[in-house]
């Protein structure tokens, strides 16, 4: 992609305007739905998008495998004013803040725009539900289908797929078990995790997904998006021959479904969200300590 990047402590950063992002990504899925109609059956490599802030760079510093999932990443948002600031120090750039709420809302106007299809996956009990029903509100005629979330833990740095819906189950499973959810010993969690994301990208291609927001909270979402992308290139899904949009939106669900209040505009603007949200929420003040972690780690680099 003709995207711009720069690195802030090993983490590549977009450096790109966000209309420029946008265009890459509608030619990304038009040339992809193009050789589909040509019936040209190569493999399309999926398209991820991750939106690292100081949290998430300052958790990569201790994860090397973190690193280099968020690196495969063709765009990586500059989310947060400190992703900003460090830019503008380390390289003497000024970017523009790039949310992911709000890039998700960019993504979503896009899809309507040119009739793609998104998919949502993740957030609390009920979430991503009333989130369709707030998008479709705000954008009548949008194409779009809600996944059910596994339950995902992380274990030892790596996701893990505890049990799934029968909707994702094999017929075989599902004429053995009736209930609805299905628990599965540790013994058989590698193969639960085998059968879930191939089950997964399989429905994906039915329901004709463009674009597929992931909302599970780092770093599930971002391991949970690279489970999805290696999967894609494993024989038993036979590859992926559409565009397909990954994008880790963490709590962008509560926001849009207005479960969770969202700093106005203008302190967003002057970038103070953070402070906001610590007013609102005091238990977010670890959180806010590794943003502080970020800033030390800026300077002295």
């Amino acid at each position: 992609m003709g995207l711009s990047t720069k690195k802030i402590a090993e983490i590549r950063i977009t450096t790109s305007p966000k209309d420029k992002i946008l265009e890459e990504i509608r030619k990304y899925i038009k040339k992809g739905k193009s050789q589909n109609a040509k019936g040209k059956s190569e493999e399309i490599k999926p398209l991820i998008i991750f939106t690292p802030n100081p949290e998430i760079i300052v958790y990569a510093q201790k994860d090397k495998d973190f690193v280099r999932i968020v690196n495969t990443a063709q765009i990586n948002l500059p989310d947060g004013m400190g992703v900003v600031w460090a830019l503008k120090k380390l390289n003497g750039i000024s970017v523009e803040r790039i949310s992911g709420a709000d890039f998700m809302l960019d993504l979503c106007n896009l899809a309507k725009r040119e009739s793609f299809t998104i998919g949502l996956i993740g957030g609390k009990a009920g979430v991503a539900l009333e989130t369709k029903e707030c998008l479709l509100k705000k954008y009548p005629g949008l194409k779009m289908e809600v996944f059910e979330a596994p339950e995902v833990e992380m274990q030892n740095a790596k996701v893990k797929i505890q049990k799934y819906s029968s909707k994702f189950k094999s017929k075989q499973e599902s004429d053995k078990d009736t209930s609805g959810v299905t628990e599965w010993a540790p013994p058989m969690v590698e193969e639960l995790e085998e059968r879930y994301f191939i089950s997964l990208i399989n429905e994906m291609k039915k329901r004709k997904i463009d674009i597929l927001f992931v909302a599970l909270g780092f770093p599930k979402q971002e391991y949970f998006i690279e489970k999805i992308r290696k999967t894609i290139c494993g024989k038993d899904t036979s590859g992926l021959i559409k565009p397909l949009v990954l994008m880790a939106v963490g709590g962008s669900f509560d926001y849009i479904s207005e479960r969770v209040p969202r700093a106005p505009k203008w302190v967003r603007d002057r970038g103070l969200e953070c402070l906001y949200r610590l007013i609102r929420e005091p238990w977010r003040l670890f959180r806010q300590l590794k943003g502080a972690e970020f800033f030390w780690r800026v300077l002295i680099s």
